[in-house]
Parts: structure tokens; sequence; C-alpha cells
């Protein structure tokens, strides 16, 4: 039986841009968390965060909050 690793996912908060570079060089995606991972409070910011970092889009995945929500239109 052969095993065969898959690839590496892991999750940043998305109001942790310094994490973002750290996260991207130990990974083969990041997938950046704007529901679970941020509070409510912390949301705008977050947001603006990724908008203001250069990003792979071949490896990163932006995880948004549910449609119904609230926070998805913002």
């Amino acid at each position: 039986m052969t095993f065969e690793l898959g690839p590496a996912l892991l999750f940043c908060p998305a109001d942790r841009p310094d994490r973002y570079a750290k996260a991207a060089e130990r990974a083969d995606a990041v997938i950046l968390d704007l529901e679970d991972a941020v509070a409510p409070a912390d949301k705008a910011a977050a947001r603006a965060s990724l908008v203001a970092h250069p990003l792979d889009p071949a490896s990163t995945i932006v995880r948004v909050n549910a449609v119904d929500s609230g926070h998805l239109a913002e």
C-alpha cells in the first residue's frame, strides 16, 4: 500500500497580517479566515488587511462569512 500526502493547507486568521507570510512559507496553500477566526468588531480591519497585502491567488483561499450572516456584504 502506498500512502501519498496531499497538499498542506494552513488556516490563518485574516486579522493577523503579521502571520500571512510565515503561513505561506509553511504550506502549499493558506486559508485566510474571515469567518470564525475574526471577531465581528475586527472584520473590517481584517478585510482591509487582505486588500493591502499582495497575496498569491494560486495559493491563497479566503474563507468568508455565509451570505445570511450580515457580514458578507460589508
